[in-house]
């Protein structure tokens, strides 16, 4: 991958800026160890601050930029002192973080939404074709560990085999587990899996799975049937693929992301109540990134856009249903990252 840091120098930033999160370096960098590292910005000249355990590899690889060793104190505090206004990401930047730069004599820091989020919405054709190999390791993992279930497995058991073959098929996880959760316990869309709760006949199985491909994540949802799904339960599972379909051919380049949260909403009408979470987030290096919920409701979708649509169901003690996919914005069209695939019911016959 090309480091991304030409693409913040092209927005001539007037402004004093500091980037911490890591994430965010990463993509500026393109530097593994980017927890060590951050960059300023100030009177538009850029310093790349870091620690002696990469100072020599960043030194190489960008010798444009002024390189500081962030044990180097003397240089440290004539970079920050005198700095009468200092902004800083304010969803990634903590409390302790604020107080060591006042103790450096910068005189005020305000927080604003990060740059570097807003530059990272429109991927390139490289990070697609990493999160589409990302994805389609996910969905090989997760149909690979189908044939192993087994009954009176724990939703621990079953997550930790999703794991291995993630590893199998060299790729990763971090962050938080892939969710396993069976029937009654579904009533948090974000579920804690069970090291005592085991699987029986006529439970079904909603799986929120997860890996990391080079650095970049994929995202899916299903929901698996331990024996053939009664109408009812058919009937609400299909509704959600509907759903997902429709939200795709409904959207259109320059329209509101919120526009599609509403167009799921018209639907699945009635049911919408039991539609308890957002439509929608971006995925790229963050498992969830811009556009996010809330925040970017009235953001627009433009061309290589990377997002979820995963519209769910959650009918209190009774049956819950998610149904996930990413989405990539191709010559004006939304179409599933891994393109046509075949939409299965994934029925165990246990």
């Amino acid at each position: 991958m090309t480091p991304n840091i030409s693409k913040l120098e092209k927005l001539n930033l007037s402004w004093n800026y500091l980037i911490s999160k890591s994430s965010d370096i990463k993509y500026l960098l393109w530097l593994q160890e980017s927890h060590r590292i951050e960059i300023l910005i100030k009177n538009k000249v850029f310093s790349i601050l870091a620690n002696n355990l990469i100072l020599e590899e960043i030194s190489k690889k960008f010798d444009k930029y002024d390189i500081v060793d962030v044990e180097d104190k003397d240089k440290i505090k004539a970079l920050f002192s005198k700095i009468k206004l200092l902004k800083v990401d304010s969803a990634n930047t903590t409390l302790w973080r604020i107080e060591r730069l006042e103790k450096l004599w910068v005189k005020k820091i305000k927080g604003i939404e990060s740059v570097v989020s807003n530059l990272r919405k429109v991927k390139t054709n490289e990070e697609i074709e990493l999160i589409r190999k990302s994805q389609e390791i996910n969905l090989k993992a997760f149909e690979s560990v189908l044939n192993k279930i087994r009954l009176w497995m724990t939703e621990f058991e079953i997550s930790k085999f999703i794991k291995i073959a993630h590893l199998e098929l060299w790729a990763t996880w971090e962050s938080f587990e892939p969710i396993v959760a069976f029937s009654d316990w579904w009533s948090c869309p974000h579920h804690t899996n069970s090291v005592e709760r085991k699987l029986v006949k006529w439970d079904q199985i909603l799986f929120d799975f997860w890996c990391i491909y080079n650095w970049y994540c994929s995202d899916m949802t299903r929901v698996v049937f331990t024996s053939k799904p009664n109408s009812e339960q058919k009937q609400f599972y299909d509704l959600l693929k509907y759903t997902n379909e429709e939200c795709m051919k409904f959207w259109k380049i320059g329209m509101e992301y919120k526009k599609l949260h509403q167009k799921a909403n018209q639907i699945l009408w009635e049911n919408s109540k039991f539609f308890t979470h957002n439509l929608w987030h971006g995925i790229g290096i963050d498992i969830h990134e811009t556009p996010l919920w809330m925040r970017d409701l009235s953001t627009k979708i433009e061309e290589n856009d990377v997002f979820t649509i995963e519209p769910g169901l959650y009918f209190p003690e009774k049956f819950w249903f998610r149904y996930e996919n990413i989405i990539v914005v191709k010559n004006g069209k939304l179409i599933n990252i891994l393109g046509e695939i075949e939409d299965k019911d994934y029925i165990l016959g246990l």
